[in-house]
C-alpha cells in the first residue's frame, strides 16, 4: 500500500520554476520525489541533478550530497534519510526550553557555512548575471563561495554520525555568492517558525531568550555576524533576498520569511546593533530582577526574618 507522507507544490512560482515534492511510503521503504509540474519547469528540474554533482565536487569531504536518480523525463527519486534535520533539532529544543542545545544546533549550521571553501574577491567578473538574480551588485572585499548554493539552510542539512548531509541543491548558481549572504538566508529561513514558537509559548523565560519583535536571539545573530561591518551588510542582503523572491515568484507569498515582521529589514543601518544592545540590556534587567526576587525569597523564608515579623507584630500590639 502506498501512502503520501508529505507533499509540497510550488504553484505560486513562475512556470519555469514550478516543482512538486512528495515523500511516499510503500510496504518496503520511503522515497522522496521531485517532479516538474509543467513542461516549462522540466529544465529547472533536470538542473537539480547537475547541481548535486557540482556541489559534491565543490565541498569534497566536508559533507555528502544525497544524489537523485532520474526515473523518467520529469521525475527525480531520492532515498529518504530517517534522521531529523538541523531545523527540526533547533525547533524541538526551543519548544522544550532547552536553549543551550538549540543554540548549539544553530551554531553548527553557521559553522558548516563558515567552513565551506571560500575566497576573497576584490573584482567580481559576472556582475550582470548576479544583478539579474539578486538586483544589487555583489559586495566587495568579502569571502565568497565560488559555487553559489543558497540552499544551505537548516531544513536542508542533516548531521548524522558527525557527517553533514545536504538534501537539496535546487538553488545553486554558477556564480560566487557572499558567505554572509548564505548566513543571512540560513537565519532568515528559521524566522517564521521561531516567530510562531515565541507567540505560542507564553513563558517569561522563553521570551527573555529572544528579543520580542525580532524573534531571533541576539547571541545567535552575533555568532553569525560578529563584526560591525558584517551587521551593517545585512540591510543589502535583505534587499537581495527580496529581489530573489521576485525572480522566483510571480508575486511574493505572504508566508515567505521576507514578508514577516523582520527588523533586519529596517532601513536604519544601525538597527541591528541597536537590537542586540537593547536585547542585552533587557536580558540584563530581567536577570537583575530575578536575582533580587530570589534574594527576597531567601530572606523571607529565613528564621531571622520570621522572628523579626513576629517581633513587629507583638510591638504593634503592645502599642495599642
Amino acid at each position: 500500500m502506498t501512502k503520501i507522507l508529505y507533499s509540497k507544490s510550488n504553484l505560486r512560482r513562475k512556470n519555469k520554476f514550478k516543482i512538486l515534492t512528495t515523500i511516499v511510503k510503500n510496504d518496503q521503504n520511503i522515497k522522496v520525489y521531485k517532479e516538474s509540474i509543467c513542461s516549462e519547469s522540466n529544465k529547472h528540474l533536470l538542473s537539480i541533478l547537475k547541481n548535486e554533482k557540482i556541489w559534491q565536487n565543490y565541498i569534497k569531504d566536508l559533507g555528502f550530497v544525497l544524489p537523485g536518480k532520474l526515473i523518467n523525463n520529469n521525475k527525480i527519486e531520492y532515498k529518504y534519510i530517517n534522521h531529523p534535520t538541523l531545523e527540526y533539532k533547533i525547533y524541538e529544543n526551543l519548544a522544550n526550553k532547552n536553549f543551550a542545545k538549540a543554540t548549539k544546533y544553530f551554531k553548527e549550521g553557521i559553522d558548516i557555512i563558515n567552513n565551506l571553501p571560500s575566497q576573497k574577491i576584490n573584482k567580481y567578473q559576472n556582475k550582470s548575471q548576479y544583478q539579474k538574480i539578486f538586483g544589487l551588485e555583489p559586495e566587495t572585499n568579502q569571502k565568497f563561495i565560488l559555487k553559489g548554493n543558497i540552499d544551505v539552510v537548516a531544513e536542508n542539512i542533516i548531521i548524522k554520525n558527525k557527517k553533514n548531509f545536504f538534501i537539496d541543491c535546487e538553488w545553486l548558481f554558477d556564480l560566487p555568492i557572499e558567505v554572509n549572504f548564505l548566513k543571512y538566508r540560513y537565519t532568515l529561513n528559521l524566522l517564521p517558525k521561531l516567530k510562531t514558537l515565541f507567540n505560542f509559548i507564553e513563558d517569561d523565560t522563553f521570551h527573555s531568550f529572544g528579543y520580542q519583535g525580532l524573534y531571533i536571539p541576539s547571541s545567535w545573530l552575533k555568532y553569525a555576524f560578529p563584526t560591525q561591518k558584517d551587521q551593517e551588510g545585512i540591510i543589502k542582503f535583505a534587499q537581495k533576498e527580496l529581489y530573489f523572491q521576485k525572480y522566483v515568484f510571480n508575486t511574493i507569498p505572504q508566508d515567505q520569511p521576507i514578508k514577516s515582521e523582520l527588523s533586519l529589514l529596517s532601513p536604519n543601518p544601525n538597527a541591528f546593533t541597536q537590537i542586540i544592545k537593547l536585547t542585552e540590556e533587557n536580558n540584563s534587567q530581567r536577570n537583575l530582577i530575578n536575582n533580587l526576587n530570589n534574594s527576597l525569597n531567601i530572606i523571607e523564608s529565613s528564621k531571622f526574618y520570621k522572628l523579626w515579623q513576629k517581633y513587629r507584630q507583638i510591638k504593634k500590639y503592645l502599642k495599642k
